[in-house]
């Protein structure tokens, strides 16, 4: 399905090419980040980091090519280089764009997905004040991005500017999940995103609907044999194939000296293996000539439906027994609180250097001592350059 996306995307660029081929020429641009990071603990899920400071796995760097084909036509690709080998490098974005006229827009190709307030500038860290956004909310099981179209209208008024965007597409490669890559297969992803900005206010709104498919093996394996002895709900419980909801809602207040700023996400879905989840932060900033000085607290609360379903005491089925309810007890889900102070020295136009210390802390109440290594409680300083160039 990508490949017939992006098979659109090069034939609209390639249309309209030999009108402007002459006269345009594409605008290069690219950004960098060089993150180092070490925590108090190692093997903690819920970070990025342990005890050997590490280079991984923000760093990277960005080339991005903007080309105005025509009056109405453009193009813009971007490629993406990580410090991390197991992160996938490559194409971010790679779209064709129609400007129509009255502030109506289209896209087709590679997208950025519209999940949060950053997330077409996540990768920048130069644009925002964090060195890594509260993972709370930011969380790295959800796709950067999709292959699809976008139809977007802006209403310019005297006092305020406002912005619907609908989108369509699909998502298939890998995502991230407590460290493991996952293959997953997201069709029919779509949703709508609203944003209302006014002078120093901007108010964002969003629901994505998409139905996944997470592949496993050993879940495959086990769910067959669960339908094959007629357990049906167990089966499906061992799955994660279905629909999933998400909401978004976000807010930025501005002003020279100082801002606020929060979002509140809801992900919701109906697999047992794995959590619901319900997470905001709230984050104030003073600028101070050219010091910014930050403070964020951000909360993430999951939730796991029960598997209870019932395995007849049979010997064949002893193995899928013993294993489902192993799963049962290990299934992942992350209560927790983050408190973020950091500090930014813009040292040029384009430089900046930051300063961060991350405290999180664990909910225990929920995870059995016999299976978790969790700690109560972890610490990680980051250290980082942003530059765009």
């Amino acid at each position: 399905m990508s490949r017939v996306y992006l098979a659109v995307f090069v034939t609209a660029v390639l249309g309209y090419s030999n009108i402007a081929l002459a006269s345009s020429k594409p605008e290069i641009s690219g950004f960098a980040r060089a993150i180092v990071g070490v925590a108090d603990h190692d093997d903690v899920d819920a970070i990025d980091y342990d005890k050997t400071p590490s280079l991984k796995p923000h760093s990277l760097i960005g080339v991005q090519a903007d080309w105005q084909i025509t009056q109405h036509w453009s193009a813009t690709a971007q490629m993406l280089g990580r410090a991390d080998r197991d992160l996938k490098s490559g194409i971010e974005w790679l779209y064709a764009q129609y400007a129509a006229d009255h502030g109506v827009n289209y896209k087709v190709g590679r997208l950025r997905s519209p999940f949060f307030m950053y997330s077409n500038v996540l990768n920048v860290g130069y644009s925002y004040h964090w060195i890594q956004a509260p993972s709370e909310v930011y969380s790295p099981v959800l796709f950067d991005h999709f292959d699809g179209g976008e139809a977007s209208y802006t209403y310019f008024g005297e006092d305020f500017s406002a912005t619907v965007s609908g989108f369509l597409g699909q998502f298939d490669g890998d995502v991230e999940y407590l460290g493991e890559q996952y293959t997953t297969d997201v069709n029919t992803f779509s949703g709508l995103v609203f944003e209302v900005s006014f002078d120093k206010l901007k108010l964002q709104s969003s629901i994505n609907r998409g139905n996944i498919f997470v592949k496993n093996p050993m879940l495959s394996q086990l769910s067959d044999v669960a339908e094959q002895a007629g357990l049906s709900e167990v089966a499906q419980a061992l799955s994660i194939d279905g629909e999933v909801t998400y909401f978004q809602v976000g807010f930025s207040y501005e002003t020279f000296d100082y801002f606020i700023k929060g979002e509140w996400v809801d992900f919701h879905h109906d697999f047992s293996l794995l959590a619901e989840t319900r997470a905001n932060y709230i984050s104030v900033g003073y600028q101070l000539d050219n010091l910014l000085f930050h403070l964020t607290a951000a909360k993430r609360d999951d939730a796991l439906k029960p598997m209870n379903d019932f395995i007849p005491p049979i010997d064949a089925l002893s193995p899928l027994a013993g294993l489902y309810h192993q799963l049962s007890n290990v299934r992942a889900h992350s209560d927790q609180d983050s408190y973020i102070f950091g500090v930014r020295w813009d040292v040029g136009d384009n430089i900046a250097l930051k300063a961060e210390v991350n405290h999180t802390i664990f909910d225990q109440d929920d995870l059995d001592p016999a299976l978790s290594t969790q700690p109560e409680d972890t610490t990680l300083v980051l250290l980082g350059a942003e530059w765009v160039f």
